[in-house]
């Protein structure tokens, strides 16, 4: 008789998630900016429609190679996704509600796994983002991606960006100083890449 030298898991076991953080960009890599500037540049969709597959995308890196009895999602598994937007806090939170309040509407009408943790950007990088600087927006996204890390010793991290603005930029960043625990990166192309910010 012929034997398998594949390994399988038992179908009746649950396994816990990868320890794996998702961080992840918002404006033209969650959905679309319709183009409209200064969330992002990508046209090729409408104004906050949600890129196909995203979602799904997000929670097949979540679970990595954890597997539950009928393939989805467990209620009780706390998941792993944040977004780091570049908006900043605004009057009591404000932009931070509406946030967040989309993120409600996505896990119950989009299937979004799970609750994300939202990382806000500051007015100063913001500002400088008018005058065509995307590197300020870049060094912050970074800087809440280190004081987040710092926050999970024990776990591994994906970074989730576009090529519009200061993502690329952030990545290089976050590559240089934490290549260790950087797992992937993966860069939504929006425009060309000549055209790439850094």
């Amino acid at each position: 008789s012929s034997s398998s030298s594949s390994s399988s898991f038992p179908q009746n076991v649950e396994m816990r998630p990868t320890l794996r953080k998702i961080l992840s960009d918002v404006d033209d890599t969650l959905f679309s900016s319709g183009g409209r500037f200064p969330a992002g540049i990508d046209a090729t969709y409408k104004h906050h429609e949600l890129y196909p597959g995203v979602l799904a995308f997000y929670k097949e890196l979540d679970l990595g190679l954890a597997k539950s009895n009928n393939g989805e999602w467990p209620p009780h598994w706390r998941g792993n996704l944040a977004f780091l937007s570049a908006r900043p806090h605004v009057y009591k939170d404000w932009s931070q509600a509406k946030s967040y309040k989309l993120f409600s509407q996505l896990k119950k009408s989009h299937n979004l796994h799970t609750t994300p943790t939202l990382l806000a950007g500051e007015l100063f990088s913001s500002f400088q983002m008018f005058r065509g600087d995307f590197n300020p927006m870049a060094h912050k996204k970074a800087q809440n991606f280190f004081e987040y890390s710092s926050l999970y010793p024990e776990y591994k991290f994906v970074f989730i960006g576009d090529n519009g603005q200061g993502d690329v930029i952030a990545a290089e960043m976050i590559l240089e100083k934490y290549s260790e625990r950087l797992e992937g990166v993966f860069i939504h192309k929006v425009q060309k890449l000549a055209r790439t910010p850094g």
